[in-house]
Formats: structure tokens, C-alpha cells, sequence
């Protein structure tokens, strides 16, 4: 499970460095020089592709867990706690119905393009301006394969025009990451006596180690 998690972590931290280096005005304004398109068109062809690793890497994720729990746990008191956090959290999600929608538009159907849109924030008096760069998906295109599941329809319906990959891949993220650490306390807490027990026959077996196997072991000699 922990490795399952890695992989997703790592997918995700790579596509947020992506996304956010790009974010200072200096970078935005290279990017967006029209000589600079063919470096702007690189970086969008990077996005996809992390973006894909992401998408890819949520779905292993929820079926491996899954496998798991319903191998090691089904005929427990846990599973019914599990299937409940799992409707919480996932199911009644819209975002997470689309993720796994987008998942399989990406696998099935084919890449979900995505598009660069810089726009200039002024604050009130038209003093200041910020410039706000992301990278956005269009619900028109995605609108046009017809296989979207049910539980991803809800947000679609209610998306705007330009959905934004730097919002959903970080909101998304936030979700899994709250589960996991609540999966990671309870499986602990349910283990706890084990785990004791494990420590306990750890210290045992050191105990019986000579000096100089501890120190080949990288252990302390004490």
C-alpha cells in the first residue's frame, strides 16, 4: 500500500513542479512571447504527459487499495468502516467521480489536451497587476466522447467552460492524501498488539546477536 501511495506522491509532486514553475511573471511572459511558441508548446506536451502519469497512478491506486482491504479485511468489523469512508470521501465526490472519468477519456478515448491561458488581474484603481498562467481543459472538447461514467456527470455539469488542471490535480490530491492518513491511523490502531509484539520479538532477537553482528547489521552495540 505504502508503494501504491509513492507512486501516485511522486506522480503528483512532479506535475505540481511542472505547473508551478511556470507561475512567476517572468517565466509567464517568456512563455507567452510569440517567439517562444515552440517552448510553450513543449511545455504543454510535458503537462499532458504528467498529467496522464497522474490520472494513471489515482486509479491504480484506489484499485490496489482496494484488493487489499477486500483480501485482508472483508470479513472484519473494518470493512463496512472502510466501504463507508469510501463513499464519504470518493463516491458522493464529484471531482472524484471526474478524475476517474478523465482516467478513462485518457486510457480509452485519448489524451485530455490541454491549452495555456494567462490572464491580467488588476486591483481595484487598475493598479497592480498580477498575471494568473494555468493550464485548463476544455469541457467542450471532453463533452464530445460520450462514455463519461454517471458519477463524473455532476461536475461536468457544473464545470465551467475551462476546467483548471492546477485546481483539480491539487484538490484531488488533498483528498487521497486525507484518507490515506486516515487508513494508515486505523490499521495501526487495529494492529496495535501486533505490532507491540513485533517490536518486542525485534528487541529479542537483537538480544541475541553478538557485538559484531549488530555492528554488520548497522545496529547499536549497547
Amino acid at each position: 500500500m505504502r508503494v501504491n501511495y509513492f507512486v501516485f506522491s511522486r506522480n503528483y509532486r512532479e506535475l505540481k513542479k511542472l505547473l508551478d514553475s511556470v507561475q512567476s511573471p517572468e517565466k509567464t511572459l517568456d512563455l507567452w512571447n510569440l517567439k517562444n511558441r515552440e517552448k510553450l508548446n513543449i511545455v504543454i506536451n510535458e503537462v499532458v504527459r504528467l498529467f496522464h502519469n497522474y490520472l494513471a497512478s489515482a486509479k491504480t491506486l484506489v484499485e490496489h487499495t482496494r484488493i487489499l482491504i477486500r483480501a485482508w479485511y472483508k470479513e472484519e468489523d473494518f470493512f463496512q468502516e472502510y466501504e463507508e469512508q469510501i463513499e464519504i470521501r470518493f463516491i458522493k465526490n464529484s471531482l472524484a467521480g471526474f478524475i476517474e472519468g478523465l482516467r478513462n477519456y485518457s486510457l480509452h478515448y485519448t489524451l485530455p489536451l490541454a491549452n495555456a491561458e494567462m490572464k491580467i488581474n488588476f486591483e481595484q484603481g487598475g493598479k497592480n497587476p498580477s498575471l494568473d498562467f494555468t493550464f485548463v481543459l476544455h469541457k467542450r472538447d471532453l463533452l464530445y466522447w460520450s462514455d463519461w461514467p454517471k458519477k463524473a456527470k455532476p461536475f461536468l455539469d457544473t464545470a465551467e467552460d475551462e476546467i483548471s488542471i492546477n485546481g483539480i490535480v491539487e484538490e484531488y490530491f488533498l483528498i487521497v492524501k486525507k484518507f490515506h492518513i486516515w487508513l494508515y491511523d486505523r490499521l495501526m490502531q487495529i494492529h496495535s498488539k501486533d505490532l507491540e509484539w513485533l517490536k518486542e520479538m525485534n528487541k529479542k532477537i537483537i538480544g541475541l546477536l553478538s557485538d559484531e553482528e549488530r555492528m554488520d547489521r548497522g545496529l547499536d552495540s549497547e
